[in-house]
Order: C-alpha cells, then sequence, then structure tokens
C-alpha cells in the first residue's frame, strides 16, 4: 500500500489494518508488494507487521507482482490454500496481478473491495472484469 495521492486512503488504510489484524490472528503469511519508485508503504502498515515473522516485502517494476509473490512463497516454502489480495491501483496493478495470480495458482482468490483503491471510473471495470472473467476470484 504506497497511498500517495489517493483521496480516501485514510479510510483504505484502516481497512487494510482490519484485513492485516485478521491475518495475523490466523498466522496467514502477508506479503507487501510495491511498486518500484511509488514511495513507501504507509507507516501504520509497517508498524502493524514490524514484529510480526510470516511476511515478505517484494518490489517490482510492473503492474503485475504475481511473479515476485509466487517466487517469494516459494522460496519460503509456504503453502497457500487461497490468496487475498488489497491495495491501491485496483484499476492496474490489482487487477493485472489478480490477472496473473489465476495462472500461477489455482485456488480461491478473493479481492477485498474495501481495501482497495484507485485514481479514475475504470476501477467499476476493472471489478467487473475480476467479478466475471475468471472462475477463481470473488470480489468480496
Amino acid at each position: 500500500m504506497q497511498p500517495y495521492e489517493f483521496d480516501n486512503s485514510n479510510l483504505i488504510i484502516e481497512n487494510v489494518l482490519q484485513l492485516i489484524k485478521e491475518a495475523i490472528i490466523n498466522k496467514a503469511f502477508i506479503v507487501i508488494a510495491q511498486y518500484i519508485g511509488s514511495g513507501a508503504t504507509h507507516i501504520k502498515i509497517i508498524n502493524e507487521i514490524y514484529d510480526y515473522p510470516y511476511k515478505a516485502y517484494i518490489w517490482h517494476n510492473k503492474n503485475d507482482k504475481s511473479k515476485p509473490i509466487q517466487n517469494v512463497l516459494k522460496s519460503l516454502n509456504v503453502f497457500v490454500r487461497q490468496i487475498k489480495i488489497c491495495g491501491v491501483n485496483t484499476e492496474y496493478c490489482i487487477k493485472d496481478t489478480v490477472h496473473g495470480l489465476t495462472k500461477k495458482f489455482y485456488i480461491p482468490i478473493k479481492v477485498i473491495e474495501n481495501a482497495c483503491n484507485g485514481t479514475d471510473k475504470i476501477i467499476v471495470d476493472a471489478l467487473h472484469k475480476m467479478r466475471t472473467f475468471y472462475t477463481n476470484v470473488e470480489v468480496v
């Protein structure tokens, strides 16, 4: 979550923090995927997972972060039964990462709509595509 210049980022950050708290309770692995050159992940998120042992940070210069996500999970021998995804730039990074993840993982992928953000009106189109195009993706 690199929320620089997003109008409703405070609300989104609070929703992301709630997801992180749930992940910590469930001892779920957390991957923070960052776009190179887009600033730092929100400090509240960094602070929330600071001492949490089951996490990884990845950086990539493409919208689709699925390959580095797959690589970090594989290198750490993390078994995944479900993926939840949230973040900024729903219409670009989230959409493209979900597309890549559906090719690499044949498990349920949940896009958490109230923990996603964006910059333009094609967010609705991106969410619609994720809802209807993939058999293993659910937008909740």
